[in-house]
């Protein structure tokens, strides 16, 4: 995925935006489009992560990757410094997916929930990696979008339940029992 703009500050901004906050970036993006690109670029594999993660093709990947950027330009004065500004972008992120998901009505396939780059272990081949992955994805396909998100930030992101629930906005306790469901759903189609 490809950066919608190329960046119009240098390299020697660059490296003088480096060591400001987040905080400090945002405050400054919010009044100038150059910081906006700045902070971007700070987080783009970050935001390209967490984007592939969740689409099911590379369209919906960089539908999803300009919608966020559109959602997180247009909520930079919304950003609270005393919350990480990585879990403000994610949770931007998810609501995007979720939000896109309720227009287009459409099933989408969460990607697999290991590392893309991880190593394929010696206890077994490749294809049975691969006819693995191709079967939790297609279990994964069948879960509503919502519980899907909680098995992305359970697996992917390694959050707890209580995490999970303030990133969605759900009460840890429906977090809880959506997990356990969607668990016990994956059993049933994986292994039967």
């Amino acid at each position: 995925m490809n950066l919608p703009f190329s960046l119009s500050i240098t390299f020697t901004d660059i490296k003088e935006l480096d060591g400001l906050s987040d905080a400090e970036v945002v405050e400054r993006a919010i009044l100038e489009d150059k910081y906006f690109e700045y902070l971007v670029y700070r987080y783009q594999g970050f935001l390209k992560s967490v984007v592939l993660s969740l689409a099911s093709s590379y369209d919906e990947a960089e539908e999803l990757f300009q919608e966020s950027l559109w959602k997180l330009y247009k909520s930079l004065g919304t950003y609270r410094p005393e919350y990480p500004f990585r879990s403000w972008l994610r949770k931007i992120v998810l609501t995007t997916f979720l939000s896109m998901k309720r227009k287009s009505r459409k099933s989408v396939s969460i990607e697999e929930l290991s590392d893309n780059g991880r190593e394929i272990g010696d206890n077994g081949s490749y294809e049975e990696e691969i006819d693995l992955e191709s079967a939790l994805k297609e279990a994964l396909s069948k879960l509503p979008k919502e519980t899907r998100a909680i098995i992305y930030l359970r697996f992917k992101e390694g959050l707890t339940h209580e995490e999970i629930a303030r990133e969605l906005g759900m009460s840890v306790e429906a977090v809880r029992k959506r997990f356990s469901r969607a668990l016990k759903d994956l059993r049933e189609v994986m292994w039967t």
